[in-house]
């Protein structure tokens, strides 16, 4: 992206699941649950960055994941916001794809946090 932009980097910390409970099941057909997770240093990368201007998300990464949720994510916050902008995202997975399910929400929640403390704050 050229021009005048706002970056950031975050890491998303992998976790290991200590315990896990599936609880009573909800009206919209999902489970509660109860668990415990403790992050690991093991984590990937996101390297975020904003323009003002038309409404486009990009995201390049080391691993094609289809549907990604942090594109997903993104358009949500930016829809929520009432924002238009470029947002590119380039994520370096480093959690192995054995884990990329738990990973891949852990890493929407970081962006999806990252880009509403940037609006907050005035950067969108």
């Amino acid at each position: 992206m050229a021009g005048s932009s706002v970056k950031a980097r975050v890491r998303s910390l992998a976790k290991i699941n200590l315990d896990l409970r599936v609880l009573n099941k909800r009206q919209d057909g999902f489970h509660e649950l109860r668990t415990i997770f403790q992050t690991i240093s093991l984590a990937d990368t996101i390297d975020i960055e904003y323009r003002r201007g038309r409404t486009r998300i990009d995201i390049n990464s080391n691993l094609n994941i289809p549907g990604n949720l942090i594109v997903q994510a993104a358009d949500s916050v930016l829809r929520s916001a009432r924002v238009t902008g470029q947002l590119c995202f380039v994520l370096k997975k480093r959690i192995p794809w054995a884990a990329v399910w738990e990973a891949g929400r852990a890493t929407l929640l970081r962006c999806c946090s990252h880009c509403q403390c940037c609006w907050v704050n005035g950067c969108l």
